[in-house]
């Protein structure tokens, strides 16, 4: 178990046949799951920075090219190392992969009664609650105007999705609201791991 600066525990957790190492990882993994995302768990390490220093990420969406990874709120404080070391990866991702993206999920999963058509409310502080990718915040999970393809983006806008799917030009449409969203918000808000229950 990792001890965090706040002076708690994480709290490893059983589920889908992984051991993750913290609850907010595996609810996590019961969200991405119950929205019929492809999601593999630490699938690889990288060495980062000029120090090359050993990262790994916790989630990877092949569907979505996405390497994510999971912090508490306030990440930046709770867990400097560890977000030194994922701005560090993703800094990399963004300047010389090709088709990768890397974010970070800090905080509680969103409760699906305070998200809107632009997603869940945003504190206005960097590492509090919320989706953040390299220099950019207020991301989140949303449909594409078919309804088809998942993936996060700025203020939920489902219509910059490429899925393939038709285009929707209008750059005010959002699909953060979709209920299948919602629905796998609230699943896996209310996962009891320590029952056994799958999410």
């Amino acid at each position: 178990m990792k001890q965090l600066n706040n002076g708690l525990t994480a709290l490893e957790t059983r589920y889908a046949g992984y051991r993750f190492r913290s609850r907010i990882e595996a609810r996590w993994a019961v969200f991405f799951t119950r929205l019929g995302l492809d999601w593999q768990y630490e699938p690889q390490g990288f060495k980062v920075g000029s120090e090359q220093l050993p990262y790994l990420p916790d989630f990877y969406l092949p569907v979505q090219g996405l390497y994510v990874e999971v912090k508490p709120a306030f990440a930046d404080q709770v867990d400097p190392e560890g977000v030194r070391r994922w701005e560090a990866f993703a800094g990399e991702v963004v300047t010389t992969w090709t088709s990768e993206r890397a974010a970070i999920f800090c905080g509680r999963i969103p409760d699906p009664d305070k998200v809107t058509e632009s997603g869940p409310p945003w504190s206005g502080k960097w590492y509090d609650d919320g989706i953040y990718i390299t220099g950019d915040c207020n991301y989140s999970w949303c449909a594409c105007p078919t309804g088809q393809h998942f993936d996060i983006q700025f203020e939920a806008r489902g219509g910059r999705i490429l899925c393939g799917c038709k285009r929707v030009y209008d750059d005010r449409y959002h699909g953060g609201d979709d209920q299948r969203i919602l629905n796998a918000y609230a699943a896996a808000r209310s996962a009891r791991f320590e029952h056994g229950e799958r999410g």
